[in-house]
């Protein structure tokens, strides 16, 4: 897992959810990169963050959020 990346999306995700153009500005992207998308690709299936649409992942208004488990971590990082 990119940690530095995954620690500032988690942090991003702490206060609201985001949609994926919104966590690549918050994090002074300006692009989709591979490695933003590998980032989030491994964040949903470590079950940190989830879609707030989980039957339309590809839908423009999918936003994510944090779990559980993905705001347990947060707190400890």
């Amino acid at each position: 897992m990119r940690k530095a990346q995954s620690k500032l999306i988690l942090n991003g995700l702490l206060k609201q959810t985001l949609s994926a153009g919104e966590l690549v500005n918050y994090l002074g992207l300006k692009t989709k990169t591979g490695a933003f998308k590998r980032t989030m690709k491994d964040l949903l299936e470590q079950k940190m963050i989830e879609y707030t649409l989980p039957d339309k992942p590809t839908s423009r208004l999918q936003k994510y959020r944090l779990t559980s488990v993905g705001l347990a971590l947060s707190k400890t990082i």
